[in-house]
């Protein structure tokens, strides 16, 4: 299965396609105004010296006092901004050249929330760049297990009270601490994707012959 140095490998050729995504729009403007949608700081270190200083990024998190790496004299122009990522409010439609979400939409708890958290996206960004592991490759990479992701709901509650699965997760737990872990993953599966956002085009990401996670773009334009 995938190990750090997979994960880091990529991260960095998703960040390619991100690229791709952005080079029309740093075409024709100085700078790039992006929306990453649950992301965190250190995401972006994978862009060059060149690229941050050509990037205005928001990050939009819960608390944004939590997991955002400040960096001492930081290239990158980043603002910090407490927000729910199902109701952007704050934002006024098509305010971002760009919104992005990396591993982050399989955690907004429900379907609803999915279809919710896809139009705020699609609304707030001219552009946009989504990435979600698949719900059909055998590997869960939050329960760090096989095939657990499949079972029924009843049964992944019972063996994450009882069992460690993922980062930080600890065994013997309450029923309730573990229904809160499992309804916190809601893997998505390419036909939703494409539910999700009827705009975009999707591309696959692969591990051996399996889709590991789906990536889904919508090019810019300049209206």
């Amino acid at each position: 299965m995938p190990n750090y140095q997979d994960v880091t490998k990529y991260r960095q050729k998703r960040f390619r396609h991100f690229e791709e995504l952005i080079a029309p729009i740093l075409a024709i403007k100085d700078k790039v105004r992006i929306i990453d949608i649950g992301g965190t700081r250190g995401y972006w270190d994978l862009a060059s010296d060149e690229l941050k200083k050509r990037m205005s990024i928001t990050l939009v998190n819960y608390e944004v006092a939590l997991n955002l790496k400040r960096v001492e004299n930081d290239l990158l122009d980043v603002e910090y901004h407490e927000g729910d990522g199902c109701d952007l409010h704050d934002f006024a439609d098509g305010s971002f050249d760009l919104a992005h979400s990396n591993s982050v939409i399989e955690h907004v708890r429900s379907l609803s929330n999915t279809a919710r958290f896809a139009d705020e996206m699609r609304r707030v960004g001219n552009a946009y760049f989504v990435q979600t592991p698949y719900l059909w490759f055998p590997y869960d990479p939050h329960y760090r297990m096989l095939f657990i992701h499949w079972l029924p709901r009843a049964t992944r509650i019972m063996l994450t009270q009882r069992f460690n699965f993922g980062i930080g997760r600890k065994g013997h737990v309450s029923y309730m601490e573990a229904l809160d872990r499992v309804e916190g993953v809601e893997l998505i599966d390419k036909t939703m994707m494409r539910a999700f956002f009827p705009d975009g085009t999707m591309r696959s990401e692969r591990f051996a012959l399996f889709t590991k996670s789906v990536m889904v773009t919508r090019p810019y334009t300049n209206n």
